[in-house]
C-alpha cells in the first residue's frame, strides 16, 4: 500500500513539474530598418527565414507597417527595386539582442511565396 501511494505521489509530482515548466517558443521574422529621407523603411528579408524564439524574451514595441524586401549587396535602396507590403504588424524587441521581430503567420508565409514569384518575374522582364 505504501509503495502504491509513493508511486502515485511521485507521478503527480513529476507531472506537475513538466506541466509547470512550459517553454513556449514560436517562429519570428527579424525586422530590419533603413532610413530613406526622413522615413523609416521597416522590412523583413525573406531569404533569412524564421527564427525560433521564446515568448518570454520580448519587449513589446507596437504596430508598424512592414514590407518584404531582399537587399542587394552593395546596392543602396531605391523605390525602383522590388519590394512588397506585408502591412501593419505588431513588432517585438529582443531584450538580449536589441533586434526587432514580427511573429510568423501563415499569411506572411503566403506573402513570402508570392514575393519570391513576383521578384523572379520582375527580374526576368
Amino acid at each position: 500500500m505504501m509503495k502504491k501511494l509513493f508511486i502515485v505521489f511521485l507521478f503527480a509530482l513529476t507531472s506537475s513539474l513538466f506541466l509547470g515548466c512550459s517553454y513556449d517558443q514560436e517562429d519570428y521574422y527579424e525586422v530590419h530598418s533603413i532610413v530613406i529621407g526622413e522615413t523609416i523603411f521597416r522590412y523583413v528579408d525573406p531569404s533569412e527565414g524564421a527564427e525560433l524564439h521564446s515568448q518570454a524574451e520580448w519587449d513589446d514595441q507596437g504596430t508598424y507597417f512592414i514590407y518584404l524586401y531582399e537587399p542587394e549587396t552593395g546596392v543602396t535602396f531605391d523605390y525602383t527595386q522590388f519590394f512588397m507590403a506585408i502591412g501593419d504588424e505588431f513588432m517585438y524587441k529582443s531584450i538580449s539582442e536589441g533586434t526587432y521581430f514580427i511573429k510568423r503567420t501563415d499569411e506572411i508565409d503566403t506573402l513570402i511565396f508570392d514575393f519570391n514569384v513576383g521578384k523572379e518575374a520582375f527580374e526576368n522582364q
